[in-house]
């Protein structure tokens, strides 16, 4: 029920959005990078990139990687937001 999923929105709205979260789950962009930046819970999942080259990083930063010709599905990714 608190889940927000934001819409297209200017940078700003979403950097003060992203800012008041208490966890961030999301994909291989410059948002989830952002998250992690800002020092939040992040997980970010990874679909056809190495998450080693160009994922987040920070204490409180994880990555899913799917398998190839496979998916990350939502148990996989709430058990990574549960660490």
């Amino acid at each position: 029920p608190q889940t927000v999923l934001v819409p297209k929105s200017p940078l700003a709205e979403i950097a003060a959005i992203i800012g008041r979260s208490v966890l961030i789950i999301g994909a291989d962009t410059g948002l989830t990078h952002l998250a992690s930046a800002f020092g939040l819970p992040t997980v970010a999942v990874f679909v056809a990139t190495e998450p080693g080259l160009t994922g987040p990083r920070g204490p409180f930063s994880s990555t899913l990687l799917a398998a190839p010709g496979s998916r990350v599905g939502p148990i996989e990714v709430l058990a990574e937001a549960e660490k």
